[in-house]
């Protein structure tokens, strides 16, 4: 009887650590994450862009958390994401995804330089609900990728090229002949 109440109170402990993890896995480590917290018609929405500022041409994470101000229950509906570049109008993103009750994530790539604004759309009561705008800065596209790349290829030349002269060196005369 011992051994079954602990093989049970295992089981719920890595129920807990596994769904904390789960949970946790899409919540960036402080500060590399830019944040907005707004209450609008009872309801609290968190929203995070991963990085803080996102490099352009570069995917980036959009993570809304909404949930109701007092209760704080899950917010149960549509939400839709608005994205504008610099300078031009804001038009949907992608649905964003439920990865779980009342938290959604979109995957976007900013393609030009500059301040972005992003909006997110929600329905209350019946009404439509707007957050933002929220000014999103986005980078120069980071050089060290292509930077890797091209030493990974001149690596993998002199590589083959080496190895193809020491094969040449190894032939024995006339051993190519029938």
């Amino acid at each position: 009887m011992k051994l079954s109440r602990l093989r049970c109170g295992v089981a719920a402990a890595l129920a807990v650590v596994v769904g904390a993890s789960a949970a946790e896995a899409h919540r960036p480590p402080p500060g590399y994450a830019l944040e907005h917290r707004a209450e609008v018609a009872g309801h609290v929405l968190e929203l995070m862009v991963v990085p803080k500022e996102p490099a352009a041409g570069e995917k980036a994470e959009i993570i809304v958390n909404l949930s109701e101000e007092g209760s704080g229950l899950p917010y149960q509906g549509y939400v839709t994401i608005l994205a504008a570049p610099p300078g031009g109008e804001p038009e949907p993103l992608t649905i964003p995804v439920e990865f779980s009750p009342g938290q959604f994530e979109s995957a976007h790539v900013f393609r030009e330089l500059g301040v972005h604004h992003l909006s997110v759309v929600f329905d209350a009561q019946g009404a439509e609900q707007r957050v933002g705008p929220i000014a999103v800065t986005v980078r120069p596209p980071s050089r060290v990728a292509g930077g890797v790349a091209i030493t990974l290829a001149l690596m993998t030349a002199a590589t083959y090229a080496a190895a193809f002269r020491h094969s040449r060196r190894r032939q024995t005369p006339g051993a190519g002949d029938g």
